[in-house]
């Protein structure tokens, strides 16, 4: 006979479409949260749980669509909203049409895939509920990010029909503001929302619910947290961002996370000696350029941009203690982006523990050579840079504060080092020109034996200045067709959901495209071409382009398809130049005036000189800046890409010897 499982004050659960290889950050906090003031807590991870019911080979064909094409939301949304949203094949049809990877697959197999999983997809919402129900809980708690929405809202509903005592409550990054407020106006079973940082209000929000259920009057819940009397008495508003969030001002106060619950029941599914488990942590919340300029396309910090960062020790003692009690060298920072500060402090006292880490941050890409070796010395096997494109004239326009050449030198940096960069080429922004992207495309083919990028067309984000002032763009925006799919709501409703959007003349009255997301003229034309042609030099074999210096001479070897010589000598003065550029790129001013101080050297034979380098493909000059293209031997070797680590595979012995 088998024994009832514990009462549980609250369950916490973390609903597809999660990664499986990472769990939660949020709901982790939560739960040690909780669990100090006394509460009974069991976290739940049904996302485990889906990837065994999809299994690894339909889930590589759900995963070639993008998330802002709402697949995951779609195959949920029969169960979360019954008849009102009936199953159609036009939102697969949209689906092929929107995402290139899905067109290389069979399409019949990919309809098939879609109708059996939303088919599915109803059955395991009922099995997930039973589950958590097993736990005889006061209160479940569901976490929202990107497409864990409708599926959470799925598990609540079933889990009022179930058990209409349980108070349902949702958080997360899908509730920031007017997202989390017409959540709750809408979905009636959704009892309590979370706007922002839960850190202080959540465990004296769910004291007072066990104490008083669904009847705490509104003057009494914390800023940012919507209840049932809300819905009489009316919502709370905050000027410009139409609803209040809450924001915690000292991530230093923030708790270790407990991820006791996933590593357990990681254990229980089919796939789980088959992936390498990594540790979500943080050490910053917002981001430090954005508060200085906001990049035009991102919505990602809400409409809380302030920066703030975790004391340097803080950091190092909390990865070292997540390391010793979990056991993974794996960890993720969720961080936008990484305090600069860090580099000479908490990434040095982190590489002095000695521990045997691989991480992954995300970054600026105005780093150094400095600033890429302490993380490879650190233990940062992997890095998002944000770079996002090889024009400057396109970073511009997102507000980057970054130019190509620095790019291109981050690129050269991370290769030389062994860092594994992921990073995308951005296309379609308002106000960019054709001809930027013929520019750029000419010495794209150099860039060979640097790790190339992929191509994505411009998502409009909600809290982005696309999205916040879209008349200063000249954009007339609307929630993404696909909501309409996914949703029983009106426009007006889906204009305060959403989180992506798409301009009105985009689509026709059938949500058809009218313009391709990246339009088909002859620049972008080329540049995308370059950028594909690299995957898959790269995906062959990577070329080498790099030199060994007796202490006279520079011997080059150089196995990229552009390549006027396999094999190369530089000496002299061609020499000196390559090495004063080998770590940062420099204007030709500068150069010439330095060899002019040092060497002695006129400045029309230095010219003469860098003229000869760029015909040999081994310089290139970028909006007024010389790149040096070759790298010093011997180059260190490269991790496997982040995405390879996480994703299922057959034998996780082959990605482990890769990280030797």
């Amino acid at each position: 006979m088998l024994m009832p499982k514990s009462r549980q004050d609250v369950c916490l659960v973390s609903m597809p479409d999660s990664p499986v290889a990472y769990p939660p950050l949020g709901l982790a906090i939560v739960h040690t949260i909780l669990s100090e003031a006394g509460l009974a807590v069991k976290t739940l991870y049904p996302n485990l749980w889906f990837g065994d019911l999809v299994g690894t080979k339909r889930l590589r064909i759900l995963r070639r669509a993008e998330t802002p094409d709402l697949a995951v939301e779609w195959l949920f949304s029969g169960a979360a909203f019954r008849g009102d949203v009936p199953m159609r094949d036009v939102f697969i049809e949209k689906l092929i049409q929107r995402n290139a990877r899905l067109q290389t697959c069979d399409r019949t197999e990919v309809f098939e895939v879609f109708h059996t999983l939303r088919a599915e997809a109803e059955r395991f919402v009922d099995i997930v509920a039973e589950r958590v129900l097993e736990h005889r809980p006061r209160i479940v708690g569901c976490g929202s990010m990107f497409q864990q929405h409708v599926a959470s809202l799925a598990l609540l509903r079933r889990i009022r029909e179930l058990a209409p005592d349980v108070v349902t409550m949702m958080g997360g990054a899908n509730c920031e503001s007017e997202m989390g407020k017409v959540t709750h106006r809408v979905f009636p079973w959704v009892d309590y929302v979370v706007s922002g940082d839960a850190d202080l209000l959540i465990a004296p929000l769910c004291a007072a619910i066990l104490d008083k259920g669904r009847g705490i009057p509104t003057a009494e819940l914390p800023t940012g947290v919507y209840g049932p009397l809300h819905r009489e008495a009316g919502y709370p508003a905050a000027g410009a961002v139409a609803a209040p969030r809450a924001s915690l001002n000292s991530i230093n106060e923030a708790r270790l996370p407990n991820y006791d619950d996933y590593f357990e029941q990681l254990k229980g599914t089919s796939f789980g000696d088959r992936i390498l488990p990594a540790i979500s942590f943080e050490s910053s919340r917002g981001c430090w350029w954005g508060e200085k300029s906001h990049c035009t396309f991102c919505g990602l910090n809400g409409p809380q941009m302030s920066y703030r960062v975790k004391d340097a020790p803080l950091v190092v003692d909390q990865i070292e203690e997540l390391y010793r009690r979990y056991g993974t060298p794996n960890f993720f920072a969720v961080d936008n982006i990484i305090d600069m500060h860090y580099f000479d402090s908490m990434l040095p006292s982190l590489a002095e523990r000695g521990l045997p880490l691989r991480l992954f941050y995300e970054t600026k890409a105005n780093l150094k050579r400095r600033h890429v070796k302490q993380l490879s010395t650190s233990g940062v096997r992997w890095c998002q840079p944000g770079i996002e494109s090889l024009n400057t004239n396109v970073l511009k326009l997102m507000g980057k504060g970054v130019s190509a050449a620095q790019n291109v030198q981050l690129l050269k940096h991370t290769r030389q080092i062994g860092v594994n960069v992921q990073w995308q080429s951005i296309l379609g922004f308002p106000g960019e020109r054709d001809e930027w992207y013929a520019e750029s495309a000419v010495f794209i083919p150099l860039l060979a034996h640097l790790q190339p990028g992929g191509i994505v067309s411009l998502r409009i984000q909600r809290f982005s200045p696309y999205h916040i002032r879209p008349e200063s763009y000249g954009l007339d925006l609307r929630p993404s067709d696909m909501y309409t799919e996914v949703y029983p709501l009106p426009e007006a409703d889906l204009a305060q959901l959403a989180y992506f959007f798409e301009t009105r003349d985009a689509f026709d009255a059938a949500g058809n495209l009218i313009h391709p997301p990246i339009p088909d003229t002859p620049g972008r034309n080329a540049y995308r071409q370059e950028i594909l042609r690299w995957q898959i030099l790269w995906a062959k074999s990577t070329p080498v382009l790099q030199y060994d210096d007796s202490g006279e001479v520079l011997r080059i070897e150089d196995t990229r398809p552009i390549a006027p010589k396999r094999h190369t000598t530089v000496e002299g003065l061609g020499r000196e130049i390559m090495l004063l550029l080998d770590e940062e790129a420099s204007a030709r001013p500068h150069i010439c005036k330095r060899l002019s101080i040092e060497k002695g050297v006129a400045a029309a034979a230095v010219n003469e000189v860098i003229d000869a380098l760029i015909d040999a493909k081994l310089l290139v000059e970028i909006d007024g800046k010389i790149v040096n293209l070759v790298l010093a031997g011997p180059v260190a070797p490269m991790p496997i890409s982040w995405s390879k680590l996480i994703e299922l595979s057959d034998r996780t012995t082959d990605a482990e010897a890769e990280l030797a």
